[in-house]
């Protein structure tokens, strides 16, 4: 086998074995199959395949193309990518035809010649070609279908029309055309537009609220809808960028940019241009004359709604119809017309939001496509999915029987569907905040039950939506019922025990979630300290605790006297937690979001660690505070709580999150701190905090008011390093918890090693064939320093008389082997050989980006005298070389601009008041080098506070 060919398949020219032999290119492939954990085998099956076909020489158009491909410098995964898609391609075309795919076998004869024939015309057309085809395409033919502008686009680029590869590739580009960049829109029957031609000239109309001029935000939602696919534009020579909320999208702009328009004002908008890519050009004229919709006009209407509407039954946006309106007759809408909205009412068509729809059954539809929507996310099993749509029916249906009822109950016993269908029950109350009127498909349940099983899952989905729906005494009274018929409930047991727990009651929570074992034992540990430090119990004839002057038998009899209130802080805080965890719904969805938003941030697969990050505080934290469920958890909770935990609660609620300078500390005790926002100076009662935090120390954190005893902090606490700050305060001013979380997670992340010149550090290693190797010999001469025998070194001056290696190059034979620390050295130097000896073929290009805490590897060449470090590292340097090293770091950083001293060296920042206190608190930042392993080393904080004169 080749040896190009034998390094493309195995990574290596020298794989170990004998690449001929079929048994141990099986044994390879089984073991790399192994080793791949993530992998689904799909590539594996076809490397394997196409292993046996390059050494078998059949059929030989494999190994040609190989060839062409490498010879023409595509790298070998790209060239293995394209000839998997090849292989993939023909296996599903004889699927498709009937003839046999079967892999390690022949192809049938049709098929196989389609498969060489594929082969001989790699390699694939860009995906950049295509692109630029199927525009041109429906650029120059509005209108067409998407079957026309395939076979046109492909003949432009001169594929065939039965290139499969090429048509599967343009049916991801357009999917990304139409859904994510929006360049092209899609018309009923399937036909395609471009969006900024038809835009370009195109007036609609709208009627301003005194919310969009108050808020500087142009609503875009329906009546200007396809003006949202214009991220950027100059209107009025004001610019304006795409903003997004819940159901709405629109064009905001500076302070009062609208403030020249009336509430209720009918104004156009004319789309002067609107280019792909490029900021769109508009204008705003009004007020108008109102007008009266022209009866053809009210046809057109409905005739593109009767159009979309027909292809799925289903609402149709406010977008979609007037696309479809403009693209129709675009003329037309050259002058102003009625806003959309009135259009649609004319036509009888009832709008919702951004949708309009002619009937309550199109409504209905919607609810129901959407349902099945949400479940199918939910479950992977398809008669999971339809027993809880069958579930919902029955329990939703006035006119289902009891025996009706109990089997859907029966059959939602599951947890996983129990849950689904309570999200399902209590979607409403998320929607509308509040209750349906009328009877409540779990009373019908409730009351159809008869056997315990049937009671418990009946009891519990009725807890859940009276939770949803406010009314958390009810809940409780269902729970409670529940246990009267099964009293070892799991799911019962473990939320009567919250309920307890919210109500202040911590010995009867502790009772209920030991009863659990050890499914309960976590939160009993939690919840263990408040039941027993329980004040002791009040006499029955003596006054109540609570001060109503009532005897205590008949105000609070049975209830102990709560625990001060500045103990029970950690707890307040743990039932909003468990309420977070308990109640599912949008909370999961956004707590999930947060933690994959964060380990994203941090660098970790999101899949890997998503379940430690469901648990995190700072998750948590932010998905009560910045995220809103502290409000909602007053507001579905508070009824429960002890009334001066729900005071308290309801006073964390106005103290946003903020970053608080340590001042004082007093370890085990407390903290005083200056809000950096306000000034102000907060004494705060603090046992774990105080003893690491040191004056001077900048942390992000809430410090809560507690009743009259002062501040406790609160939630996650978590430091800021100097010349962050403003960055900081701004997200925490922007209230998205969103990024607040990416900028925590970006804290954990692993240092971005860069070599001197800001490049990022990738481990690349190339081997080249050189065809004349005296020549490239006498060129490398000429080009490079030399480094020992058969080595150069490329070396870069930086400037201050010193030098950094930039690529190591060693000629053994006729293999020339480059080795360089970054992707830019790399290409620069492939350039540079490829161009001065035109016969060099490039056998391998690897390139490994460096682990986490992984330091490069110094080039195979250096220790043979050549520049750099001996192969022992630091720890090999001669006596007072590390001093030296320091030295030199630590004048070049007091010289350089530091970004965390906005742009200052840290020179100019000691002479300047306002940056000084950024500069002292960076340099603390910096670890001790006594605290260093051994071999590695930092500059010196110490020394550097010499040098700046901040001792």
């Amino acid at each position: 086998m080749d040896p190009r060919l034998t390094e493309m398949l195995f990574g290596s020219s020298d794989p170990g074995f004998d690449p001929g032999d079929a048994e141990a290119r099986a044994a390879y492939f089984a073991a790399m199959e192994d080793d791949d954990d993530d992998d689904d085998g799909l590539a594996g099956s076809l490397d394997e395949v196409l292993a046996n076909q390059i050494a078998g020489g059949e059929p030989p158009a494999v190994s040609a193309a190989a060839l062409r491909l490498l010879g023409a410098g595509v790298a070998p995964a790209s060239v293995m990518g394209q000839l998997r898609a090849v292989l993939l391609s023909a296996l599903l075309d004889a699927l498709d035809g009937d003839e046999r795919p079967a892999f390690g076998g022949d192809l049938a004869a049709p098929a196989m010649a389609r498969y060489q024939a594929a082969l001989d015309r790699l390699p694939l057309p860009g995906g950049d070609d295509l692109q630029a085809a199927l525009l041109s395409v429906v650029r120059a033919q509005p209108r067409i279908t998407i079957d026309e502008a395939f076979e046109a686009a492909l003949g432009e680029i001169g594929a065939g029309s039965g290139d499969r590869l090429s048509r599967s590739m343009l049916g991801y580009i357009l999917d990304d055309l139409t859904e994510e960049e929006e360049i092209l829109a899609l018309l009923p029957g399937d036909r395609l537009v471009h969006l900024g031609d038809l835009l370009a000239g195109t007036v609609l109309t709208r009627r301003l609220n005194a919310e969009e001029i108050e808020s500087d935000v142009l609503d875009l939602s329906f009546d200007l809808a396809p003006l949202s696919a214009v991220e950027a534009a100059v209107v009025d020579g004001t610019e304006v960028e795409i903003v997004e909320w819940s159901g709405g999208i629109g064009w905001h702009g500076p302070a009062g940019w609208l403030r020249h328009h009336s509430p209720g004002s009918l104004v156009s908008v004319t789309m002067i241009s609107a280019a792909p890519g490029e900021p769109g050009e508009a204008r705003i004229d009004g007020p108008l004359e109102p007008r009266e919709p022209e009866g053809d006009l009210i046809e057109a209407v409905r005739d593109a709604y009767d159009q979309t509407n027909l292809e799925a039954g289903l609402p149709v946006e406010g977008r979609e119809l007037l696309v479809s309106l403009l693209a129709a007759d675009p003329a037309r809408w050259h002058a102003p017309q009625p806003p959309l909205h009135e259009l649609c009412s004319a036509a009888g068509l009832e709008r919702r939001g951004h949708q309009v729809a002619h009937s309550e059954e199109v409504w209905a539809a919607a609810a129901s496509f959407a349902r099945r929507v949400r479940v199918g996310e939910a479950l992977d099993d398809t008669k999971d999915i339809d027993t809880v749509l069958d579930a919902l029916a029955a329990f939703e249906d006035p006119a289902a029987s009891a025996a009706q009822l109990r089997a859907s109950l029966r059959a939602i016993a599951a947890p996983e569907l129990r849950q689904v269908t309570a999200e399902e029950l209590s979607a409403r109350s998320d929607a509308h905040g509040g209750p349906d009127p009328g009877p409540t498909p779990c009373e019908r349940a409730v009351a159809a039950a008869v056997l315990p099983g049937e009671l418990i899952v009946a009891h519990w989905l009725a807890a859940v939506v009276a939770e949803r729906n406010g009314d958390p005494h009810l809940a409780s009274a269902h729970l409670d019922l529940g246990l009267e018929a099964d009293d070892r409930s799991p799911v019962l047991l473990d939320r009567a025990a919250w309920y307890a727990s919210d109500r202040g009651d911590a010995p009867a929570a502790l009772a209920l979630w030991r009863r659990l074992g050890p499914a309960g034992r976590s939160n009993a540990d939690a919840v263990a300290p408040y039941a027993a430090s329980v004040a002791p119990v009040t006499g029955r004839n003596d006054p109540c605790w609570c001060g109503s002057g009532r005897k205590y038998k008949y105000c609070h009899r049975g209830q102990p006297r709560p625990l001060p209130l500045s103990e029970r802080v950690g707890w307040l805080c743990q039932k909003a937690t468990w309420y977070l965890e308990r109640r599912g719904g949008e909370a999961a969805m956004d707590v999930i979001g947060l933690a994959a938003t964060r380990a994203v941030a941090a660098g970790e697969d999101p899949d890997e660690v998503l379940e430690s990050m469901l648990s995190d505080p700072v998750v948590i934290d932010v998905a009560l505070t910045e995220g809103g469920w502290w409000k909602r958890f007053l507001a579905e909770r508070a009824a429960l709580l002890p009334d001066d935990e729900a005071m308290m609660a309801e006073s964390w609620s106005m103290v946003e999150r903020t970053l608080y300078e340590v001042v004082s500390s007093q370890p085990g005790v407390g903290l005083v701190v200056r809000d950096l926002r306000s000034a102000e100076v907060v004494e705060v009662t603090e046992r774990s905090f105080s003893t690491q935090a040191r004056a001077g120390q900048v942390v992000c954190a809430r410090a809560v008011p507690v009743a009259d005893e002062g501040h406790q902090l609160v939630g996650a606490v978590f430091p800021v390093a100097a010349g962050t700050e403003s960055r900081l305060l701004d997200i925490l001013d922007g209230g998205d918890p969103f990024e607040l979380c990416r900028w925590v997670g970006a804290l954990d992340r692993p240092p971005h090693m860069l070599t001197r010149e800001g490049e990022a550090i990738v481990e690349c290693v190339a081997t080249l064939r050189v065809g004349d190797p005296t020549a490239a010999r006498a060129w490398l001469e000429r080009t490079y320093e030399p480094d020992g025998d058969d080595a150069w070194s490329e070396m870069h001056p930086l400037g201050d008389e010193e030098r950094i290696l930039r690529a190591q190059l060693t000629l053994q034979g006729d293999q020339l082997r480059v080795e360089t620390a970054s992707e830019e050295r790399m290409d620069r130097v492939l350039a540079a050989v490829t161009a001065a000896v035109p016969d060099a073929e490039v056998l391998s290009d690897l390139r490994r980006p460096l682990d986490p805490g992984e330091l490069p590897a110094p080039p195979a060449g250096m220790g043979r005298g050549g520049p750099g470090l001996a192969a022992g590292g630091l720890k090999d340097l001669p006596a007072g070389a590390l001093d030296d090293l320091q030295d030199t770091m630590e004048r070049r950083w007091l010289g350089e601009q530091i970004p965390a001293l906005g742009g200052l060296t840290p020179r100019q920042a000691a002479s300047d008041p306002a940056a000084r206190e950024t500069l002292v608190r960076l340099i603390d930042g910096f670890p001790d080098p006594a605290s260093l392993p051994a071999g590695a080393f930092s500059m010196r904080p110490e020394r550097l506070r010499q040098e700046l004169g901040l001792r």
